[in-house]
């Protein structure tokens, strides 16, 4: 079994959601639910040897409605790991996203994420991203891989729709760089 644990809370933001986000942290033994607001979160994983179980899915509940998130193939636990799920808007919508842990043990903390699209009432998944920060004044998102021991790659996204695209820092600079008339 899976097992989830406390909740951390940032500061107030709206009334339906009053916390700006929520991570729930798990582990490997037992498991309970995660909630924030009217959402919740089970994970549900399967034996696949001693001390390792297979993360299968994330089913979520809000009001009436159920959906069932597939984590990324692959992605196996074991005892000792540590991860969470949080809820956050990622995209800026006023409706919290989901992300859980698919890395363990890492330099880099891979997540899998999934937006909440409201046209369609349901999640979709945008992809597998090292951790991201939300940078809220120019609504962008942006992570730091660590590539070895003296270097990490800086990067910066933007959203168009529901799509998550990569700034192209070399472009940036172009269009920054040009001559003075």
């Amino acid at each position: 079994m899976l097992f989830l644990t406390g909740c951390s809370n940032d500061v107030s933001e709206t009334e339906e959601y009053p916390q700006k986000s929520q991570v729930c942290e798990f582990g490997y033994q037992t498991k309970t639910s995660c909630a924030y607001g009217d959402f919740t979160v089970e994970m549900h994983a399967a034996q696949i040897g001693s001390g390792e179980l297979l993360m299968e899915s994330l089913e979520v509940s809000y009001r009436e409605t159920r959906h069932t998130l597939k984590i990324m193939p692959d992605t196996t636990f074991i005892e000792g790991d540590k991860g969470y799920i949080s809820f956050e808007d990622i995209n800026f919508d006023g409706i919290p996203d989901i992300a859980v842990t698919t890395s363990f043990g890492l330099a880099n903390l891979y997540l899998n994420y999934w937006v909440f699209n409201s046209q369609k009432g349901k999640y979709i998944r945008l992809g597998n991203y090292c951790k991201l920060s939300i940078n809220t004044s120019n609504k962008t998102l942006g992570n730091e891989i660590k590539i070895n021991a003296a270097n990490y790659d800086k990067n910066e996204y933007y959203w168009q729709g529901y799509e998550l695209i990569k700034k192209d820092s070399k472009q940036e600079k172009i269009s920054n760089d040009s001559p003075e008339k």
